[in-house]
């Protein structure tokens, strides 16, 4: 039987798939501009009532790409990086409430 793609055990290695949220449009693809723009075409919603979302931001680093990534930039020698995430409502409350 077909094992799946020829990715090595070392690229995999110690790299948990993160809980984020995101859901991607079918369809679309997450790009990076050269002045480091990063645009994602995500879903929010419901699964029965999905609503189509671009959300965007700004990384001086590299978006990364692959099977282990949603949305996220990354400075590989350092480990600083920047990620899209999707919660629940907040009801307006802010991070330091």
């Amino acid at each position: 039987g077909d094992l799946g793609g020829n990715m090595g055990v070392s690229s995999q290695a110690g790299k948990s798939r993160p809980q984020t949220g995101v859901v991607l449009r079918d369809g679309s693809e997450v790009s990076q501009s050269t002045g480091g723009d990063v645009l994602a075409e995500i879903l929010t919603g419901t699964k029965a009532q999905p609503v189509a979302v671009l959300a965007s931001f700004n990384s001086p680093w590299k978006l990364e790409k692959g099977p282990v990534f949603d949305v996220e930039c990354r400075d590989g020698k350092t480990g600083d990086g920047a990620f899209l995430a999707v919660t629940r409502s907040v009801d307006g409350k802010s991070l330091g409430e």
